[in-house]
């Protein structure tokens, strides 16, 4: 019983996270335009996909991406103050 309880923190926890990368690929994605539209779809696929249970289907892809909008959202803000 203990182990499901931890099993589903856990899911809870990386669905907060993901969810919270998502937020800032959408954010990227509005400076930047199309090409980040695409990467935060493929953010909400794995979003979609975690809800639905399976945890492990994250993708470097996506993690690859993120680091780049990252990287964006950085240059930004040093731009805009």
């Amino acid at each position: 019983m203990a182990s499901l309880l931890l099993q589903r923190e856990r899911e809870e926890d990386i669905a907060a996270q993901i969810d919270e990368q998502f937020v800032v690929l959408k954010f990227c994605a509005a400076l930047s335009g199309i090409r980040l539209l695409y990467a935060a779809s493929l953010c909400s696929a794995q979003v979609i996909t975690l809800r639905l249970g399976r945890l492990y289907v994250l993708t470097s892809y996506t993690v690859m991406v993120f680091s780049y909008t990252k990287q964006q959202l950085a240059e930004w803000a040093r731009g805009h103050h």
